[in-house]
């Protein structure tokens, strides 16, 4: 007797969808979605909780916003989106800290995975490569006479790019 749609599978107990209407429903349940995913997004802009990530390609720490979601811990290995947004290997260093700057968090990278066996293999394979790379970057600093010491060199996790320390 809750039903007043001529529709009787619409009826469902006290909730009749037949008298609110299934467009409105799913409106709101649209609604709802973009809601809780705007406030997600502004919520990363309007927090300085970070997570540090030593990154083996630069050797330097990249700060990208902290979500529970993420499940690492300091110590974790992990492949993250750098902010070219290509795939990178790091190493987590700390967890739910306060930025120190707003200016060095990557809104637009994130964890993609924790590291696996084969990610862990890609990056030892590229340590002979960073040593061929850098004896020829010193090789060729000799031959250009240039006043320079080269400290470091890594691969990307594609092992399409080179990066030097000097």
């Amino acid at each position: 007797k809750y039903c007043c749609s001529n529709r009787p599978e619409l009826c469902f107990g006290k909730f009749d969808v037949g008298a609110v209407g299934v467009r409105a429903i799913v409106r709101w349940a649209v609604f709802w979605y973009f809601f809780v995913e705007f406030f997600t997004v502004f919520n990363l802009y309007m927090t300085n909780k970070v997570i540090g990530i030593e990154s083996g390609f630069t050797s330097s720490i990249v700060e990208i916003p902290y979500l529970e979601k993420y499940g690492v811990a300091a110590g974790d290995e992990v492949i993250f989106k750098d902010s070219e947004g290509k795939e990178e290997y790091g190493l987590v260093k700390y967890v739910d800290r306060d930025s120190s700057s707003e200016d060095k968090i990557l809104f637009t990278s994130k964890i993609l995975r924790k590291a696996t066996a084969n990610d862990i293999q890609k990056v030892d394979s590229h340590i002979d490569g960073a040593k061929v790379a850098m004896r020829k970057c010193k090789e060729l600093i000799q031959q250009s006479g240039l006043d320079m010491n080269v400290f470091r060199a890594g691969f990307s996790l594609d092992g399409t790019r080179v990066f030097f320390i000097f």
